[in-house]
């Protein structure tokens, strides 16, 4: 069973998604075969077994027909029909997850067949709820879109001025809808080229048309469409790295329109002021930082920093990496202990160890760093990284300096080996490099000079804050040069 579709959609419900849908599998409405749910309470029996595939086809054919040799097709065909039931059970857990869009189904059924009242009781009730207390996003639109599909289709025979004025309607939500589907577009092509080393030149058809059409309508997007000029701001921000008026334009438009957003829509916008302010830091803007820290705390405060149920490790160790750069200890602290669960199962031994390192480090505490550090595993390029710029700064903290240059070495010639990391990260790297040797010259030949406000306002430096910390100890404790 393991790896298989049916263990992996399983194994992804929450406890109430999964107690719940032995409920759903007693209505005979929807399942009439009673091996099924046999079937299913064998898994709940043994879920603990589902990740490990320890539970095998033959056992579970066993218990139900004790009787019956091993039959592969008949299995297969249960298993089968039990993934599909599963799979209905999904389908009605997001409609009631979206009651709007339930509503426009049954709004639809209604029309089918000619059930009036209900339909013009139900129109009032979609309207209202899509008026009062609004959530506006795509999906909004695409609501709005679909509502007013359904009412043009409900009032086809008789063209009145109620007629007129809904075609309109339609072409406004359709028109918004578009808008934002081609600012998120934009919005991932810019992603796509800053985050790889492929050459990726994809048109967006249109989409000067679409900024023309929002500039020029700029004051109206922004008082009754805030959704569209968010993600216009979006946009914006990310065009110009040299102009950051759009991200605190962005960042004040958010924070005064915030209730207005639901929790996709404010990750969505906030994570993408975070990797905003991220380039910026590297582009040598340090004073963001307050603001990655403060992003990351609210997202946390609200549970929508990390939305599956596995975290994102990168992204987490990002998180902990800029933080720490705060001293934020305590902070990153709490963080790791409310998400070292949430780690996939391959990562979370050295992503909790990686953690710990930067955390005892940040305290001082070298040795006890060190030892964490040696417990990371190089799963890939971004914990080999990690793992080894902290050893540098480990071994400097401890005077190990003959053993730097051995992992300088080493790191260089991981990086001609790997075409996969980032050209943004590979420029950071070289350039902590450069200027570790120059540190480690100026510990060693008192004639050596550093400056730290040069490597503050550098762009592109790892650990550019713990560099310039150990430049400024070592003009306080060595001899001005002659």
């Amino acid at each position: 069973m393991k790896d298989t579709k049916l263990a992996e959609i399983l194994l992804k419900l929450t406890k109430i998604e999964f107690r719940n849908l032995e409920e759903f599998l007693l209505s005979p409405f929807f399942n009439k075969n009673q091996n099924i749910l046999k079937l299913y309470y064998i898994f709940k029996d043994n879920y603990h077994l589902l990740s490990t595939g320890e539970i095998q086809q033959e056992i579970i054919f066993r218990q139900i027909f004790p009787k019956e040799k091993f039959d592969d097709v008949k299995s297969r065909k249960l298993l089968s029909n039990f993934t599909k039931l599963v799979e209905q059970y999904l389908i009605i857990l997001e409609l009631e997850n979206n009651k709007v869009n339930t509503n426009i189904i049954l709004l639809n059924a209604f029309k089918d067949r000619n059930i009036n009242k209900s339909f013009e009781s139900l129109k009032q009730i979609i309207l209202k709820e899509k008026t009062q207390g609004i959530k506006m996003n795509e999906k909004y639109y695409q609501d709005m879109v679909n509502l007013y599909a359904q009412m043009l289709s409900y009032h086809a025979d008789t063209i009145s001025s109620e007629y007129e004025i809904l075609i309109s309607k339609l072409e406004e939500a359709q028109n918004y809808k578009f808008i934002i589907s081609k600012l998120n577009i934009n919005y991932l092509i810019s992603y796509v080229k800053n985050n790889s080393n492929k050459n990726f030149n994809q048109r967006n058809w249109v989409f000067e048309d679409v900024i023309k059409f929002v500039e020029k309508n700029k004051k109206e997007i922004k008082e009754y469409h805030p959704v569209v000029y968010l993600h216009y701001l979006n946009y914006k921000m990310t065009q110009d790295d040299e102009n950051i008026n759009s991200y605190y334009e962005m960042k004040e438009f958010i924070e005064n329109h915030i209730d207005e957003l639901d929790k996709a829509s404010v990750r969505f916008f906030l994570m993408n002021m975070n990797n905003y302010c991220v380039k910026l830091y590297w582009n040598g803007n340090n004073d963001v930082l307050h603001d990655i820290l403060r992003i990351n705390s609210y997202l946390d405060s609200r549970d929508i920093l990390f939305m599956d149920k596995k975290v994102n490790a990168n992204n987490f160790l990002t998180v902990v990496n800029l933080s720490l750069k705060l001293n934020a200890t305590q902070w990153v602290d709490t963080f790791l202990n409310k998400y070292k669960d949430r780690f996939p199962d391959e990562l979370k031994e050295s992503t909790v160890y990686l953690t710990l390192a930067r955390i005892l480090t940040a305290k001082k505490e070298f040795d006890k760093a060190l030892f964490a550090l040696g417990k990371v595993k190089y799963i890939n390029y971004f914990y080999y990284i990690n793992s080894k710029l902290l050893l540098c700064k480990l071994y400097y903290e401890l005077n190990y300096l003959k053993e730097i240059s051995s992992i300088i070495e080493s790191i260089k010639q991981f990086q001609k080996r790997n075409e996969n990391i980032p050209l943004a990260m590979n420029k950071a790297i070289n350039n902590f490099l450069s200027y570790l040797k120059k540190l480690v010259r100026m510990k060693m030949n008192p004639n050596e000079r550093l400056s730290s406000e040069e490597i503050l306002k550098s762009s592109y430096v790892a650990e550019k804050e713990w560099l310039a910390e150990k430049v400024k100890e070592l003009l306080h404790s060595l001899p001005k040069a002659s």
